[in-house]
């Protein structure tokens, strides 16, 4: 049992952040902790992209569009460089972002105590 729990502290996840705007587009961020020559990513159960190589705290950003407005899962499969294979399955809360940039130009606001004189 203390190996089953030592090797579950052993094996980190990689940090993941995700962005998703309104419109469906998103973006994810995964920092790996340990190196791997090839990997594969899904996003939200669609086709599978190909990662190429990555290093230990290299930013990977991947970008792109769902219908779903919901928290991401992804499924990370990667070859590392020690010899193993591992996979990450997470479910990523993403920061919700607008469409489009608000309007910054001011603009008249009604006179608040009824008409003027």
């Amino acid at each position: 049992m203390i190996l089953f729990l030592f090797s579950l502290v052993a094996i980190a996840d990689p940090a993941v952040s995700a962005t998703l705007s309104s419109d469906g587009h998103y973006t994810l961020r995964i920092i790996p902790d340990t190196a791997w020559s090839s990997a594969e990513l899904r996003v939200m159960g669609g086709g599978t992209t190909d990662l190429g190589p990555a290093y230990v705290d290299e930013v990977v950003t991947v970008a792109g569009w769902t219908d779903e407005q919901r928290s991401v899962r992804i499924s990370l499969a990667a070859a590392c460089t020690d010899g193993k294979g591992r996979t990450w399955i997470l479910d990523v809360e993403p920061f919700r972002v607008p469409a489009t940039n608000p309007s910054l130009s001011p603009r008249r606001r009604a006179w608040p105590f009824g008409g003027k004189k």
